[in-house]
């Protein structure tokens, strides 16, 4: 089984019934299927890679200085052997009454991003009485699908493990942190998906009470056909050339949209009107509608990509819309 450490470091419902735990995929580390390796990619993609870094760890710079230091009341823990596999604990604030708590998965399309951007807007939801799990993950090309999966699902195990208070959570992500999300919780609904894509189910973690998609990578290519940005480069990056075709095999399935389930959470579904991922919500929506799952869908209009984690009149309407809707749940 997969090492695990919870080191305390101060830092500035479902488909099931709630209390009752899953088996999800084991983190046993084997060889990945998907990606590429970074020393083998071509120099554009490396300097691409490189480049959504730099910007990456820029913006969590800016939004440090900005914001000031994150309370001392948050701790990090790290959930698996790798460096990156850790998560912030951001308790519910003091008196707030006790709520469901939130996993939240940051984006940056596989390749970048970091848990440091989003651990200001979770602290709205803290105050509430959320308390909020804040996922950071390994980065392909390094580390290919279906390693970011599995390291998706070791963070839910050791959650269930170190806090069984936290009896079912709510699922959260932005961008490729949705599609985290998303997959987690429909593999979670739909034990019978994980054989195909090459992971296996032993630990347990909370039920899914709810998932929220916030302008997530729900289809693979509608995403490249709408030009955004690097769509290609970071879904080669993740699940290799392979991915990038019409059909593919069952262990490329890397989004909702790849997979047939018959089981899914209730979920909330974003997406901004000025976001060229916009389509890929909007496809996943018709269909779970089709589905008659419970699903709500909402486009913010003048919104571009990644507007949940900055101050807008859009990310505080959002905020304010998720609110509701885990209050409904």
């Amino acid at each position: 089984m997969r090492g695990e450490a919870s080191v305390d470091m101060p830092l500035g419902a479902g488909c099931l019934p709630t209390g009752e735990g899953v088996t999800v995929p084991t983190v046993e580390p084997n060889e990945p299927t998907g990606g590429v390796s970074v020393l083998n990619a071509p120099y554009r993609d490396r300097f691409a890679v490189g480049m959504s870094r730099f910007m990456s760890r820029a913006v969590a710079l800016v939004f440090r200085v900005r914001n000031g230091k994150p309370p001392g009341t948050i701790s990090r823990h790290q959930y698996g052997p790798n460096a990156a596999e850790y998560l912030e604990l951001i308790p519910a604030a003091p008196k707030s009454p006790p709520k469901t708590a939130i996993v939240y998965f940051h984006g940056g399309g596989w390749i970048s991003g970091s848990s440091d951007i989003s651990t200001y807007r979770l602290l709205d939801f803290a105050a509430s009485g959320h308390p909020a799990f804040n996922v950071e993950y390994p980065l392909a090309p390094e580390h290919p699908h279906p390693q970011i999966l599995r390291s998706t699902f070791a963070a839910l195990g050791w959650i269930r493990r170190h806090h069984p208070e936290y009896e079912s959570v709510h699922l959260m992500g932005d961008s490729a942190g949705a599609n985290l999300a998303m997959m987690a919780a429909i593999m979670i609904s739909n034990p019978n998906l994980a054989p195909p894509l090459e992971v296996e189910m032993t630990d347990e973690v909370p039920a899914i009470q709810s998932v929220i998609s916030i302008q997530g990578v729900l289809d693979r290519l509608t995403w490249i056909e709408d030009g955004f940005g690097p769509a290609s480069l970071m879904l080669r990056s993740y699940a290799g050339q392979g991915a990038l075709a019409a059909e593919v095999p069952p262990h490329l399935s890397v989004t909702p949209m790849d997979l047939t389930f018959d089981s899914l959470p209730p979920t909330f579904i974003v997406a901004g009107s000025k976001d060229r991922l916009a389509r890929s919500s909007q496809i996943c929506a018709d269909r779970f509608v089709q589905q008659s799952f419970d699903v709500e869908y909402k486009v913010y209009e003048g919104a571009r990509h990644g507007f949940f984690t900055f101050n807008s009149p859009e990310s505080r309407q959002l905020v304010d819309d998720i609110h509701e809707f885990l209050a409904g749940r």
